[in-house]
């Protein structure tokens, strides 16, 4: 399998630090370009609630900030390697965007980060790495973050 093409979804935790530290040494060895992603997904109200501020303002205030630190993940990866590294700002559901903009733009592997949540915290945030695996036109590597023992 040739890699020339890797995106790296972040939600910018420690978690998906480590999985861009991966994709950055994967496409160092490969000579494949980067592109690190970040999905905003839209905000989710209670039925019957009322938003008490006008939304779009909000929403173009989130767009900026992450893509300032977009911006700043992509500056890091460049000043400690030679990688060519693109970013993409999508808005949606994480999973399905993540596969959408994969598909689209020709990515061969998509390295993302797991928070390996487990029990009850998997069931009610649901695991976007899995559906990722499920609806990928690639293939996908899940980067786990170790445990630190607790002293």
């Amino acid at each position: 399998m040739r890699i020339k093409k890797i995106l790296v979804p972040t939600d910018f935790s420690d978690c998906s630090q480590e999985s861009v530290r991966v994709a950055e040494d994967l496409a160092g060895r490969y000579e494949a370009e980067l592109t690190l992603l970040f999905v905003i997904e839209p905000p989710i109200f209670p039925p019957g609630s009322e938003v008490g501020l006008p939304l779009a303002p909000y929403l173009t205030e989130v767009d900026q900030a992450c893509a300032k630190q977009l911006d700043a993940l992509k500056h890091e990866v460049e000043a400690r390697s030679t990688v060519r590294v693109t970013t993409a700002l999508v808005n949606g559901m994480a999973a399905a965007e993540i596969a959408r903009v994969a598909k689209d733009a020709g990515h061969d592997l998509i390295v993302l980060g797991t928070h390996g949540r487990t029990g009850i915290q998997r069931l009610l945030m649901g695991s976007v790495a899995e559906k990722v695996m499920h609806h990928a036109p690639c293939t996908v590597m899940i980067v786990r973050t170790p445990k630190v023992a607790k002293p």
